[in-house]
């Protein structure tokens, strides 16, 4: 067969492109240089991420920081206002303003002691008897605020008498008093009224009767012939029993004149007043501290007709000072006085006493130099008189 052969015309050949066309290499590159286009955009939006964040955060740290700041100020300045606050606050030791009164009273009455306080911080309130401390009971109350504490018997027995202790006490110190309770007991006597004297009757033979005795029945003798002023005894009277006689109760002695302190010369003088005419005062106790005091070369005792009662401490030390008491004794009970020689008292008195005798010693010694020079004159001119 013959080949076919087809003749194309110019308008009918492919129209061809003014530029040469595209390789695989060329489209790579292409390909290549959006991806790498992709990827810079991309790594643009990456990095503006990452500087907003990195504002954001800068932006949030630097308000924590400011906040941290102003709590730190803040922080700064209460531990300020607190350390000026504790600085001028003001701290008082435990002091005790009224001391309660010793008490005598009937056995089934009530019986109250109170006290008055203060201190800062606030004291802390301690009765105590025998050393034990006294809790709230049924018959028993203690009630403490901030400035006064109360103890309250609502019905006082026997078993309750006798002294007590009040402590307050708080960082800045410690004080206490001393008070007793004393029963006061119906005293009842018995009044024996004694027979009528012994009568003797004249006998003819001049023999005495037997003597006349006065059991609880007494009978008369027999009927003798009495002398003219003498009568027998009747027959069939008694005589009279043993009478009980209640007396009134007596009172504790009263104190005219409370414990005070007193300097003059080299010692320190505590005296008190009682009632003159009070004579059933039976026993007088000095205490210091709560402990009895017995006298020696320092600590003597006097007593006056006027009621008076002196406590002297001669050459007195810093270990005198402390809570003196003086306690009466009586028929009808217990009275008690206190004073509390510490602090601004003893120093003063302290301060008084030792003045007083330097200037004694300074005196005695310039009175001995005196009388020195005086003897040495004398002796001189009794030599040059035998001269």
């Amino acid at each position: 067969a013959l080949p076919i052969y087809t003749s194309r015309r110019k308008d009918e050949e492919k129209p061809r492109s003014l530029f040469p066309e595209l390789t695989k290499t060329e489209d790579y590159a292409v390909s290549s240089f959006k991806k790498t286009s992709a990827m810079e955009a991309s790594s643009e939006v990456r990095e503006t991420k990452s500087m907003l964040a990195e504002s954001r955060e800068s932006v949030s740290y630097e308000a924590y920081a400011s906040e941290e700041t102003q709590v730190t100020k803040a922080h700064a300045k209460a531990v300020e206002e607190r350390t000026v606050l504790s600085k001028y606050k003001s701290t008082a030791p435990a002091k005790i303003l009224t001391k309660p009164h010793s008490l005598t009273v009937a056995e089934g009455e009530p019986a109250r002691f109170a006290c008055d306080i203060d201190g800062e911080p606030t004291p802390t309130v301690t009765w105590l008897r025998a050393g034990q401390t006294i809790v709230s009971s049924k018959r028993h109350q203690v009630t403490t605020t901030k400035y006064k504490s109360t103890f309250e018997i609502s019905s006082v027995q026997s078993t309750d008498e006798g002294s007590y202790v009040v402590v307050v006490e708080n960082s800045e110190g410690k004080q206490e008093a001393h008070f007793t309770l004393t029963i006061r007991r119906t005293r009842v006597t018995e009044k024996t009224v004694t027979s009528p004297p012994t009568v003797k009757s004249p006998e003819s033979h001049g023999k005495s009767p037997a003597t006349i005795k006065s059991p609880k029945r007494v009978k008369s003798p027999e009927p003798v012939s009495a002398p003219s002023k003498a009568k027998s005894t009747p027959t069939g009277i008694r005589t009279p029993s043993a009478e009980r006689v209640e007396l009134p109760a007596t009172a504790p002695p009263r104190i005219t004149r409370q414990l005070q302190v007193t300097a003059s010369k080299d010692k320190v003088t505590l005296c008190c007043g009682v009632e003159s005419t009070v004579l059933n005062v039976k026993e007088v106790v000095w205490y210091k501290d709560g402990k009895k005091l017995k006298e020696d070369s320092r600590i003597t005792f006097h007593y006056a007709a006027d009621g008076t009662y002196e406590l002297k401490i001669h050459k007195i030390l810093e270990a005198d000072q402390g809570e003196y008491a003086c306690e009466i004794v009586g028929e009808g009970g217990v009275s008690r006085t206190t004073f509390a020689f510490v602090g601004k008292v003893f120093k003063d008195m302290y301060t008084q006493v030792s003045s007083l005798t330097a200037q004694a010693a300074k005196d005695t010694s310039a009175l001995t130099q005196k009388k020195s020079t005086v003897v040495a004159q004398e002796k001189k001119a009794v030599q040059i008189g035998r001269a």
